[in-house]
């Protein structure tokens, strides 16, 4: 008769737990991601724009400076080219923003897929690790219940 201990769960069902828990623990975060992401990538693009006004602001004031000949340093040659008319430095500045809040927009679309695939892969890992805790678990039962059948079969026989 095999002792009742041997059908007791082991440590490995303790440690199954204590994995799927660290793994469970990571869906709060995950969640708090995705609220945050969003609104981080909004101040990205807020500041942006303030520079792009800001950038705006200097290039017109120094357009004005080179035109009035009130400028006191040497610009190198190929800046002074956008500094013609207001028109081209307006076109070269505008295009440096659009350019920056396409990165900025990329940059979101890239960390929103690798998070969505992150997160797909875990949930993806705790639902298998979950079956299979599942299964062995069913099983463990099982084996326990055939081993109950056997005990009192055997208690059967020698009451006979």
């Amino acid at each position: 008769m095999a002792p009742l201990e041997n059908w007791l769960p082991g440590p490995g069902i303790e440690q199954e737990s204590q994995t799927s828990a660290g793994r469970q623990a990571s869906l709060p975060l995950l969640s708090g991601f995705f609220l945050i992401s969003p609104h981080t990538m909004a101040q990205c693009r807020d500041l942006e724009n303030h520079h792009h006004e800001k950038l705006l602001e200097i290039a017109i004031n120094t357009l004005e400076k080179i035109i009035k000949s009130e400028l006191d340093e040497d610009i190198p040659d190929d800046v002074r080219m956008l500094f013609v008319d207001k028109d081209t430095i307006v076109n070269a500045v505008n295009a440096s923003h659009d350019i920056h809040l396409l990165k900025i927009d990329n940059r979101e679309d890239e960390i929103i897929t690798k998070a969505n695939s992150w997160a797909s892969a875990l949930l993806g890992t705790i639902h298998k690790n979950e079956i299979t805790r599942n299964r062995n678990r069913v099983k463990e039962i099982n084996q326990f219940i055939d081993h109950l059948h056997n005990e009192l079969e055997n208690m059967d026989v020698l009451d006979q």
